[in-house]
């Protein structure tokens, strides 16, 4: 098997498995994830899966990006559910959800709907993408490591870093395949570290 096939591969198992493990938590009540970021990142990894996969057509390079917007999908569904078990109301939340956000939240959520609009504008997919970059970082910042556990976050971006690899093996000089695993990998990473330092001070 090419080594890159075997790469991208490796990644798919690491985000499948996280996210599986990672549901668990939130089923059991052990991490209290923010459910806008969360609802968000859903939204922004449908298009940006779209936009990188329509710049680079390279399925070897989406695969797992693709496995990621799956699984924060069903993540995001699995949060709400829990949410709405419990006191929050389906009603209230979604009539009221730009009220609930807050300034971060707000500007990802601008950010992400204009590149809907640019990236048809623009005929270009890769600008869309790194708009929507902008807005998928943006919503990290909501986040309280406090929250969440070191080890998702940090397998997480291990997989991204195989893409980064995938990417450069795969290479069609074009140095803008690599920005998007690249940012996917430090988000994921710097949040799985905050982490860490929080279970530290524990």
């Amino acid at each position: 098997m090419d080594l890159s096939i075997f790469l991208s591969v490796l990644a798919v198992i690491i985000t499948f498995f996280t996210f599986v493990f990672y549901n668990k938590d939130v089923l059991k009540g052990d991490i209290g994830p923010t459910m806008i970021s969360w609802l968000l990142w859903s939204f922004i990894t449908v298009v940006g899966t779209t936009t990188y996969q329509f710049a680079n057509g390279d399925w070897v390079k989406t695969a797992a990006i693709l496995t990621d917007c799956l699984g924060g999908l069903v993540t995001t569904c699995i949060i709400f559910i829990v949410a709405f078990r419990k006191d929050i109301s389906f009603k209230d939340f979604f009539f009221n959800l730009w009220k609930r956000m807050d300034r971060w939240q707000k500007s990802a959520a601008i950010t992400s709907a204009a590149s809907l609009v640019i990236w048809p504008a623009s005929h270009s997919a890769y600008t869309g993408n790194f708009i929507l970059l902008a807005g998928y970082a943006i919503a990290f910042a909501p986040n309280d490591p406090k929250n969440e556990k070191p080890a998702p976050w940090l397998a997480w971006a291990a997989a991204h870093t195989l893409i980064v690899a995938v990417v450069i093996m795969r290479w069609q000089d074009n140095w803008l395949d690599l920005i998007p695993p690249i940012v996917y990998a430090l988000l994921h990473a710097a949040l799985g570290f905050l982490a860490l330092e929080n279970t530290r001070k524990a």
